[in-house]
This record gives C-alpha cells, structure tokens and sequence, in this order.
C-alpha cells in the first residue's frame, strides 16, 4: 500500500491541522521561537494525513467548522466597531453593509437553511429567519444611535 503525502485528498486536513496546531503553539506561547513552533506543527500535521482515520473525521467536520469559524471571524469583526474607545468618530456603513448583505443571502437561501443546521432540528426556518431579521434591525438601529 502506498502512501501519497501530498494527494488533493490529504491538501485540506494537512492545512487545516497546520493551521490549528500552530494557532494553538503561539496562543498558548509554550515556545518562545516561531520556527519550532512551525517545525512541530508540520510534523503533526504530517502525521494527520498519514491516518486515513484522522482525515475522515476532518472532512466530516469541516462543513460545520468553516460556518464556526465565519461566524467568528465576522463577530470579531463586529467587535473591532463596537469594542474600545472613541466609538464617535467610527464609521458604521460598512458593517450595516455586510449585515444587509448577510440578511439578503439568509432569506434567498431560505428552504436551504435546514440543510445548512441539521442538529437545530427545534429551530424551524421561518423561526431562523425571523431571528436574522430581528438581530440585523437591532443592528442597524444600534449603528444609527451611535452615528
């Protein structure tokens, strides 16, 4: 049995464990130089995609993983607008932008929604649906209130 490293099988779960692992070496600051801790995370990422096991199981998560970790990103980003000082002088039109945007895609995409949330089997679509709205006009009311 031969073992391909680097088959467009095993491209994503290498980057994706490279990514996690060396994220989590310089978070937790364990070592002081960058290098090692890239040297330890490419050689468990290698590792990763050597287990047929290990590569299953991230393509199984990947799908609910990538919506994590945009809904992190994009409430980080949120929070670059409302957290800190000097909230007078910051400009709010590209966040109610997005959120416009966001509320547009959920509710053209909205007999999809029960596809993209199967464990919310209690949240029926038009209540998913309503729930974006009334968080997107809070939104835009906040923003207004702050401008």
């Amino acid at each position: 049995m031969a073992i391909y490293l680097f088959g467009i099988e095993q491209l994503i779960p290498f980057f994706f464990v490279l990514a996690i692992v060396y994220g989590a070496l310089e978070i937790s600051n364990v070592f002081k130089n960058k290098a090692v801790n890239a040297i330890i995370s490419i050689a468990i990422a290698l590792f990763a995609i050597i287990s047929p096991g290990v590569t299953a199981f991230i393509y199984q998560i990947l799908p609910v993983a990538a919506i994590v970790f945009v809904i992190v990103f994009f409430l980080g980003f949120m929070k670059s607008f409302f957290g800190g000082k000097g909230d007078k002088d910051k400009d709010y039109t590209l966040p109610v932008i997005i959120v416009g945007l966001v509320l547009i895609f959920i509710v053209s995409q909205s007999e999809n929604i029960s596809r993209w949330i199967p464990q919310l089997s209690f949240l029926s679509n038009e209540n998913f649906i309503v729930i974006v709205i009334l968080a997107a006009i809070g939104f835009a009311l906040y923003a207004t209130y702050k401008k």
